[in-house]
């Protein structure tokens, strides 16, 4: 799934699946507001990706079946803050 295309993110390049399963238990806990800090802690040095995958990972929790719940969790004015490139249908849906 990572690396398809609609994730922009080479074979490569791929991201550890443990890092985004703790960014994903962060912001499904309320915690969103770490989520960016812990990536960038835990980012491979040289990576060209970083910004890629951190948009493509925002679209991809906006459009998800539980958002507007996990963005009230979060306490969001705006839930739909995310990339203007976001589009319904641009990122697989689990």
């Amino acid at each position: 799934m990572w690396a398809s295309p609609d994730w922009g993110i080479t074979e490569e390049a791929l991201v550890a699946p443990e890092l985004w399963h703790v960014m994903v238990d962060l912001v499904y806990s309320g915690n969103f507001d770490q989520t960016e800090r812990f990536m960038d802690a835990a980012w491979k040095p040289g990576w060209p990706t970083r910004e890629v995958f951190w948009d493509r990972f925002r679209c991809n929790l906006q459009h998800g079946r539980f958002w507007l719940g996990v963005a009230e969790l979060n306490g969001f004015d705006d839930p739909m803050f995310m990339p203007e490139d976001c589009e319904i249908g641009d990122i697989e849906q689990g």
